[in-house]
């Protein structure tokens, strides 16, 4: 076998620590390797143990390391929301729409959908950055705000088209 050629390979001799393969390795192998037992050491026990596993997932999901999927907003009768009850996503693309059929048709379009799925297209295109309307109530207030963003993405730039 040839002899490896990355930097490490001078160094394994100085912490004298085997490698998986018998040979010594260098203080950064040596840190991956203890990481990678221990996160697999973590994963037998949380496959092992449900209690522990929803501790670890808790505290993954509040560290923003991994996303919820339990929704802890609360509805207004003040239970959690159930999966099934989570926030809609978007459920139209209304730059397509507009582009495609027109402003008159998007309109129209928006009309049909419930104010849940038309909070959730100003969340997914992120239409409102400041957040003001998630607490409108009324649909046509809100598609007013979706129409007004989507029509003045679509006419970004148009003042220098006469030069």
């Amino acid at each position: 076998m040839p002899p490896r050629s990355n930097r490490s390979s001078s160094n394994r001799s100085e912490f004298g620590v085997p490698d998986q393969d018998g040979s010594t390795g260098t203080l950064e192998s040596r840190e991956k390797n203890a990481v990678g037992s221990f996160l697999r050491g973590l994963a037998l026990r949380a496959e092992a143990d449900a209690s522990f596993a929803v501790q670890i997932q808790s505290a993954l999901e509040e560290s923003g390391l991994l996303e919820s999927h339990r929704h802890t907003v609360r509805k207004s009768g003040g239970r959690p929301r159930s999966k099934k009850e989570s926030k809609p996503t978007a459920p139209l693309d209304p730059f397509q729409v507009f582009r495609e059929q027109g402003i008159v048709a998007l309109r129209q379009t928006l009309e049909k959908i419930d104010l849940e799925e038309l909070h959730a297209i100003v969340r997914r295109y992120r239409l409102d950055p400041a957040r003001i309307s998630s607490k409108w109530a009324r649909n046509e207030r809100v598609i007013e705000l979706i129409v007004d963003q989507v029509t003045a993405h679509a006419r970004h730039g148009q003042a220098f088209s006469h030069l």
